[in-house]
């Protein structure tokens, strides 16, 4: 979060069936460390970590919904650096419309790798 606290205002966090019961813990160690960001499950009660067409249409919801607030989708950025392949890869896929990112945090240096990758016919 820290890359991002100076524009960062809320969290969706989209859990998995076997992790959602963690969700209360996560948001009380965030809210103890940034009291200024908003974390918000979306989906409670998780969603099938497994189904690629799950995690990409959660994904899909959370940039309609956001839409209708005007908030812009350059302005929303989808980190699929936790979970499991299937996880990272629909979510990854949500964001090849042009305008959307997706970003990972390095295992190796913990660095943030931003991408911004499309596939367009022009």
């Amino acid at each position: 979060f820290q890359y991002h606290i100076p524009y960062l205002k809320r969290v969706y966090v989209i859990t998995s069936k076997e992790s959602t019961n963690q969700i209360n813990l996560f948001k009380e160690t965030i809210n103890m460390i940034f009291p200024s960001i908003s974390i918000i499950e979306y989906k409670k009660g998780g969603i099938d970590f497994q189904d690629v067409k799950e995690i990409f249409n959660t994904i899909e919801e959370i940039y309609r919904e956001l839409a209708q607030e005007d908030i812009k989708e350059k302005e929303i950025i989808v980190d699929v650096t936790g979970g499991q392949v299937p996880t990272s890869i629909g979510a990854a896929m949500a964001t090849l419309s042009r305008g959307r990112q997706f970003q990972y945090v390095s295992t190796k240096d913990k660095s943030i790798i931003l991408y911004d990758i499309g596939y367009f016919e022009d």
